[in-house]
C-alpha cells in the first residue's frame, strides 16, 4: 500500500513553465468563405472518374458478334440413347398432344356456345315482343268529324292487347275506306311501344258525274259519295263512267279521261276562276267549261290548263260585262278569240233579183214562174 502524503494547510506553490521565444507575427491572409460543415454520413459524392477504354482483343470482338447475331444451331453428334428414354420422350409427346386436342375443342366449344346463346336470346326478346313488351293499349283517332270514333275504330279491325308486331295498318287503312264513303284517306301508324294512331281525312264534294240519267257526287281523290244530283256542284258530262258505286272510285271507259275533271276544277282554283257550271269532256282534245252559265271557255286539249284559265279569268274582268253570253276560243293563248252568242255566225243567204232590162229573161223566167203556179 502506497502511503497517503498528508495535506498540508498551504498551497502547493506551482512550478514555473520554461518561457519559449516569441515568434514573428505573420501577416494576416483574407478570410475565405467557410464551406458548412459536412457530416461524416453526409460525404459529398465525388464524380468518377472516366474509365479508360481498354482495348478488346480480337477475340473478344468476335465473341461480342456472336452474342448478337445468334449462329445457327451446330448439329452435335448423336448421343446413344437407352430404351426407356425413348418411352418417357414418346409418352410426353403424346400427353401434349392430348392437351393440344383437348384446349383446340375448347375453343371450337365456346364459339358454338356463344352462337347458341345469341340464338336463345333473339327467340326470347321475339316471344317478348309478341306477346308482352309492346302489346296494343289504346287506339287514337284524329281528323273525324262525319263518324264517330268507335265506329272507325271497329272498322279497322284493330283490338287493344294485340301485338304491335302482329298488326298489318296497310289492311286496316283499307277496310275503312272502303266502309266509309266520306273518307278520302285513313293513315292507320305504329306509336312504339303501345299505341295505335289512325289519321282520317274526310272527302270533300268536288263535281257531280251524270251516267245514264244518274247523277253521282265525287271527291277530290275521285271517290264516289253518294248516287244524287246537287246544283251547286259542276256538272260533267261525257265522262263514260265504269260501273259506278257509292264508297267507290270513279273510272272512265277512256282511261285518259279519269282525271280530267280534278285536273281542269284544280287549274281553275289556282287560277281563281269560279262559279263553274258545267265541263263537258265529250271530246278530249276539244274540252269546254261553261262559266256563270253564260260563258263558254273552248280549252282545247288539257295541256296548260292554268294558263288557259287565267287568261279567261282577265277577260271575264276586264272585257266581258256583267250581261254578255260569250264563248271564249283559248286553244291557243297567243291567239284568243271571243265572240257573242247572241249575234248568228252564218247568217242565210238571199238569193240576187234578175236584171230588168232583160226582157227575154223576164219573160221567161214569168212563164217559168206561170207554169210552176199552174202545176201547184
Amino acid at each position: 500500500m502506497k502511503k497517503s502524503k498528508k495535506k498540508s494547510g498551504k498551497p502547493a506553490k506551482r512550478q514555473a513553465r520554461p518561457q519559449q521565444p516569441k515568434q514573428p507575427k505573420q501577416p494576416q491572409q483574407p478570410k475565405q468563405p467557410q464551406k458548412p460543415a459536412v457530416s461524416a454520413a453526409k460525404k459529398p459524392k465525388q464524380k468518377p472518374l472516366p474509365k479508360k477504354k481498354n482495348k478488346q482483343t480480337p477475340e473478344a470482338v468476335m465473341h461480342k458478334q456472336a452474342a448478337r447475331k445468334p449462329e445457327k444451331a451446330v448439329q452435335q453428334p448423336a448421343v446413344p440413347v437407352s430404351g426407356e428414354q425413348k418411352k418417357a420422350y414418346n409418352k410426353a409427346v403424346k400427353s401434349r398432344a392430348k392437351k393440344a386436342k383437348k384446349h383446340g375443342s375448347r375453343g371450337g366449344n365456346y364459339s358454338l356456345y356463344y352462337l347458341f346463346a345469341a340464338i336463345v336470346a333473339i327467340v326470347v326478346f321475339v316471344i317478348l315482343a309478341k306477346t308482352v313488351l309492346f302489346n296494343c293499349a289504346s287506339i287514337e283517332v284524329e281528323g273525324n268529324t262525319r263518324y264517330i270514333t268507335e265506329e272507325i275504330v271497329q272498322l279497322s279491325g284493330i283490338q287493344t292487347g294485340t301485338s304491335l308486331l302482329d298488326i298489318d295498318t296497310d289492311a286496316a287503312s283499307k277496310r275503312i275506306v272502303s266502309a266509309l264513303a266520306y273518307v278520302d284517306v285513313a293513315e292507320v301508324k305504329k306509336s312504339f311501344p303501345t299505341k295505335i294512331r289512325i289519321t282520317i281525312t274526310e272527302a270533300e264534294k268536288w263535281y257531280c258525274v251524270q251516267q245514264d240519267g244518274r247523277p253521282y257526287i265525287v271527291s277530290r281523290l275521285g271517290k264516289i259519295l253518294e248516287e244524287k244530283s246537287d246544283s251547286s256542284l259542276p256538272a260533267v258530262y261525257g265522262f263514260e263512267a265504269v260501273e259506278p258505286k257509292v264508297g267507290g272510285f270513279i273510272v272512265s271507259a277512256v282511261e285518259t279521261k279519269t282525271n280530267i275533271p280534278s285536273m281542269v276544277l284544280t287549274a281553275a282554283e289556282s287560277a281563281g276562276v269560279t262559279d263553274i257550271t258545267s265541263i263537258d269532256i265529250t271530246d278530249r282534245f276539244e274540252i269546254k267549261v261553261l262559266v256563270q252559265d253564260r260563258i263558254t271557255l273552248e280549252l282545247g286539249n288539257s295541256l296548260q290548263l292554268e294558263n288557259k284559265l287565267f287568261i279567261a279569268k282577265e277577260l271575264i274582268e276586264s272585257e266581258i260585262s256583267a250581261t254578255e253570253s260569250v264563248t271564249v276560243n283559248l286553244t291557243n293563248t297567243e291567239k284568243v278569240y271571243v265572240r257573242d252568242n247572241n249575234i248568228i255566225e252564218n247568217p242565210t243567204i238571199v238569193p240576187e233579183l234578175p236584171p230588168e232590162d232583160s226582157g227575154e229573161a223576164t219573160g221567161d223566167a214569168t212563164g217559168e214562174a206561170a207554169a210552176t203556179a199552174e202545176a201547184g
